[in-house]
């Protein structure tokens, strides 16, 4: 871990302006949000500040802090406790670490218990070693299901075990995120994918990492 680094230094202003502009506009929702966010750490609140800022204004109403907190409790101890995430650029690691929503999905908190089942497996690992033994712990958790019901949250997917195309993706990415792979759903010609978001930067653009196909697709 890099000694001495502030958490999210470069974006602590943004947030906290941002941030603002949420409360003022929805005073009364934030009123408990606020005395909720005074308990936690100082990093912890700015995570979850974060959420809140970027947020969907339907997730506001629709989830009770407690769901954001999760998210935000487990993107400060990856920040903390492993090195590669700690030295991401703040950028990839907002939007791609500790972001919560991955599509239209339902929302449950999912990253901690994700970690917890996979950190071990993933301990030591480079990103695109863990982003491999997570595709694999996805595979073995959850097959595809062909549903017309509201996208599941990736929680429910894992208990279920199964779920459509989307649904997997969702799961997939959420799983990553739990263990500090930078990941994101993609649309890609022949599908839904995963792409993970590797650390690096060329000519201002972004280096792309590894492309998966859901579960579903590489079982067929």
């Amino acid at each position: 871990m890099a000694e001495g680094k502030i958490f999210l230094k470069e974006n602590r202003d943004r947030i906290e302006k941002k941030y603002r502009e949420q409360v003022m506009g929805l005073p009364q929702a934030f009123a408990d949000i606020d005395k909720k966010l005074a308990e936690c750490t100082d990093e912890v609140a700015l995570a979850c500040k974060y959420l809140y800022a970027f947020m969907p204004y339907s997730d506001i109403g629709n989830y009770a802090f407690e769901v954001f907190l999760d998210y935000a409790e487990n993107g400060v101890h990856l920040w903390k406790e492993n090195s590669g995430v700690a030295e991401l650029p703040e950028e990839i690691f907002l939007n791609y670490v500790l972001f919560h929503r991955v599509n239209e999905e339902e929302i449950a908190p999912c990253r901690t218990f994700f970690r917890r089942e996979i950190g071990e497996r993933t301990e030591g690992m480079s990103f695109r070693e863990a982003a491999l033994e997570v595709n694999y712990w996805c595979a073995q958790e959850a097959t595809y299901h062909c549903t017309d019901d509201r996208t599941l949250s990736a929680l429910a997917v894992y208990r279920r075990g199964n779920g459509r195309c989307g649904e997997e993706s969702v799961f997939t990415v959420n799983a990553l995120r739990s263990v500090g792979v930078p990941a994101v759903r993609y649309m890609h010609q022949s599908g839904l994918i995963v792409m993970t978001i590797m650390p690096g930067w060329k000519s201002g653009v972004m280096e792309a990492g590894i492309f998966w196909e859901p579960v579903s697709r590489r079982r067929s």
